[in-house]
């Protein structure tokens, strides 16, 4: 599951193709990713086909991290003073076991994806106004300024084309 969601996101966030691939070309680039990651973490090799693996991040990993995201937003709303992360997550997970009436099994996931910008917390009226008067992201400032904007479409095309034509004169 940590292999697929590291996947999921290192193509979903890829700059060079970005959003231009329609469903099984996404799922097929999924596949690809977490072939190499798989392959170098697990100890037995298994062969998923893409089907498998999206059917895995649709019924399962998104939809349990995207529930728990609820409980971990209200967490993380209005902590109490001195606690921490761990603290956080221990009430998350205890609310979500409450209402869900099972354990959250995806926490190595959410702990990466929450660093994702797809799976941000969303700003508070606040932080939009916080980062209007110092002109930066809403989230990044939601998030307390750890988040930088990924590179562009264009700048990955030209480092990847300069890489490329690097390796050619190289090699000439």
């Amino acid at each position: 599951d940590f292999c697929l969601t590291r996947a999921w996101i290192s193509a979903s966030e890829d700059p060079v193709v970005g959003a231009n691939r329609k469903g099984p070309a996404f799922w097929q680039c999924v596949k690809s990713k977490f072939d190499a990651l798989y392959e170098l973490e697990a100890e037995v090799i298994q062969m998923f086909d893409y089907k498998s693996l999206t059917n895995r991040w649709l019924r399962h990993i998104n939809k349990d991290v995207q529930l728990f995201l609820k409980y971990w937003k209200s967490a993380t709303k209005e902590p109490p003073s001195g606690t921490t992360e761990s603290d956080w997550m221990t009430t998350a997970t205890d609310n979500y076991l409450q209402e869900v009436g099972s354990a959250f099994r995806f926490e190595d996931c959410f702990r990466v994806l929450k660093e994702s910008p797809k799976f941000c917390i969303e700003s508070n009226t606040e932080a939009q106004a916080l980062a209007n008067q110092e002109g930066r992201n809403s989230t990044e400032v939601a998030m307390g300024g750890s988040l930088q904007r990924p590179i562009g479409n264009k700048a990955a095309m030209t480092l990847k084309t300069d890489s490329s034509s690097s390796i050619t004169s190289t090699a000439s």
